[in-house]
């Protein structure tokens, strides 16, 4: 068995010539070829459109709103427990103890507020996402009526 190292210069050309060979196929097509690409193009565009908004965006905004709530429970235990060792303040065993905790505090807080800010730019974007795929069908739609 030969091994061989894997070359970036060998890598890109090949992957030039790969490219070539689909350009050169994609030219050398027969009209009916190229209509069945373009009816092909619009069924993938579809799915695409039909994949983000029944799995992809409904996953995401499920997996966020669970973070969230654990996040939110975690603050809300870290409170309770700086709370806790602050009756202690002046203890010197503790002091370690309470500056790890309020450590702890700042670190799920700010997860939260990540969390929560990222669900709202999953929000925001969803709008965004659905016309760009609405356009990508349309565009395919276009493509297979010039042929």
């Amino acid at each position: 068995m030969i091994a061989f190292r894997m070359n970036p210069r060998w890598l890109m050309a090949a992957s030039l010539l790969a490219a070539g060979m689909v350009v050169s196929a994609a030219f050398a097509a027969t009209p009916e070829d190229s209509v069945s690409q373009a009816a092909r193009s619009v069924e993938i565009a579809r799915l695409r459109f039909k994949l983000y908004e029944r799995v992809d965006y409904p996953l995401r905004m499920r997996q966020l709103q669970n973070e969230i709530k654990l996040q939110e429970a975690c603050v809300d235990s870290l409170r309770r427990r700086v709370k806790e060792t602050d009756r202690f303040r002046y203890a010197e065993g503790l002091f370690t103890t309470t500056e790890i905790l309020r450590l702890e505090l700042l670190r799920a807080e700010l997860s939260l507020q990540n969390s929560q800010h990222e669900l709202q730019l999953l929000e925001r974007h969803n709008q965004d996402e659905r016309r760009l795929h609405r356009l990508l069908i349309e565009t395919a739609q276009r493509q297979t009526m010039m042929r």
